[in-house]
C-alpha cells in the first residue's frame, strides 16, 4: 500500500481538489470546506491550552494550512510526511519557489479571521518556525527512523 501511493500521490490533483480556492468564475472553490477547517484549527489554538517548544506534526501532506494557526503557539515546527512528493511541495513553500501552491488566501482568512498579524507576518514566522521536513513511516518504532525528534 505504501509504495502504490508513494508512487501514485499527485500533490498538485490533491490541492485541485482539496484546497484550491476559486479565483475566475467556473473554477472549482472548496473555501467552504477549507475555511470551516481553519476556523476550528484557529479557535482550538487560539485557547492557549496548545503552545510549547515543538510541534511535531505526522502526515502532514503536501499543506501547511494545519500550521497557519499553530505558527503562533509554538517556538519550532517539525512537518513529516511518507511521500516523498508530499515532503517536496512543502519544501518548495518553504523557499518560496516558483510554482509552488499558493496559500496566500489561506493566510488572508486566517488575518481576518484572527485579526492580529498580516499575511507577510504570518507567512515569515511559518517559513521560520518550521525546522525540519522528516520522512515519516509509523510502522515503525522510530516513525522519522533514521532521525530522533525529541517530544514536543
Amino acid at each position: 500500500m505504501g509504495e502504490d501511493h508513494q508512487a501514485k500521490f499527485d500533490p498538485k490533483t490533491y490541492f485541485h481538489y482539496c484546497y484550491q480556492f476559486a479565483s475566475v468564475p467556473g473554477q472549482k472553490d472548496n473555501s467552504r470546506f477549507v475555511n470551516f477547517v481553519l476556523c476550528q484549527l484557529s479557535k482550538t489554538f487560539s485557547t492557549g491550552r496548545y503552545r510549547g517548544q515543538r510541534l511535531i506534526e505526522v502526515g502532514t501532506g503536501p499543506t501547511i494550512h494545519t500550521l497557519i494557526s499553530a505558527s503562533q503557539y509554538y517556538d519550532e515546527i517539525v512537518v513529516s510526511d511518507y511521500v516523498d512528493s508530499n515532503r517536496r511541495e512543502i519544501e518548495r513553500w518553504l523557499n518560496a519557489e516558483e510554482g509552488c501552491f499558493d496559500w496566500s488566501a489561506h493566510i488572508q482568512y486566517i488575518c481576518d479571521l484572527e485579526g492580529a498579524r498580516t499575511p507577510q507576518i504570518i507567512t515569515d514566522t511559518l517559513r521560520q518556525k518550521v525546522k525540519q521536513v522528516l520522512k515519516c513511516d509509523i510502522c515503525l518504532e522510530n516513525p522519522f527512523h533514521p532521525v530522533t525528534v525529541p517530544p514536543g
